[in-house]
């Protein structure tokens, strides 16, 4: 099996988001995934795009090929302990944060806090956006680790090249860390692989902003046992957002 752990998804509305060219429909989204042997897709909205709506429908559609994740900007609601539950019973499986640009810090705890402790209650994993942004550091995602045990942590981007040390050392220290490998270069992987083992890493393409079949040839020619490529390319992936 493969799991795409990282697309963004949808139609620019009239909202926030109006600007942006992108779009990814749910035929868009299927038509890729057959061409590059996806089996699965775990997705999330586009950037600065919250259509909800469009993700859970699309979601119920295809229960067997989408797994949805509510990329969410905290600003925009009033009880985000409310929000994320509202989320769950909707049938998400998964938050997203993207603090570039959206005015906030990871290990900002007093707004924050009721948003990663909601999470670890519901054992919804939260995927956050890394790279040597200050609001996103892996060491601020090891600091979230180790102050909510229970939650799972998805480092996306792996530390994004310039820290990809850093979010090694953060996923060692914390079992609670799983390591997505989007975007990143083929000796970042195997350099996880080597220190943490296939069990901690899962693979995303960051489509449609980039091309899901670089990143499964890169995890194809950067780990070579058959056992770790699985593991890596949808195993992994499936355990972490499961069925609730």
């Amino acid at each position: 099996m493969v799991v795409d752990a990282h697309v963004h998804f949808g139609i620019p509305n009239e909202g926030a988001g109006a600007h942006t060219p992108v779009k990814y429909t749910e035929e868009m989204l299927l038509e890729a995934m057959e061409v590059a042997g996806v089996d699965v897709s775990v997705i999330m909205p586009l950037l600065q795009v919250s259509d909800y709506d469009y993700l859970i429908n699309a979601y119920k559609r295809h229960p067997r090929k989408f797994i949805p994740v509510a990329m969410v900007d905290p600003w925009a609601f009033a009880d985000i302990r409310e929000a994320v539950q509202r989320f769950f019973d909707m049938g998400f499986r998964g938050i997203k944060l993207r603090p570039t640009g959206q005015r906030f810090t990871i290990d900002d705890y007093y707004f924050l806090g009721p948003l990663y402790e909601i999470c670890s209650d519901l054992a919804l994993p939260i995927t956050i956006h890394t790279g040597e942004d200050v609001a996103n550091t892996p060491l601020q995602c090891h600091d979230i680790a180790v102050r909510y045990p229970q939650l799972t942590v998805v480092v996306a981007h792996a530390g994004w090249r310039t820290l990809t040390e850093q979010a090694i050392e953060a996923a060692r220290r914390c079992p609670n860390i799983i390591l997505d490998e989007t975007s990143g270069h083929s000796l970042q992987l195997r350099r996880a692989v080597e220190e943490l083992g296939p069990s901690r890493i899962v693979m995303g393409s960051d489509s449609p902003y980039m091309d899901v079949r670089v990143e499964i040839v890169k995890v194809r020619t950067a780990v070579e046992d058959h056992d770790a490529q699985r593991a890596i390319l949808g195993e992994n992936a499936m355990k972490v957002w499961k069925e609730k």
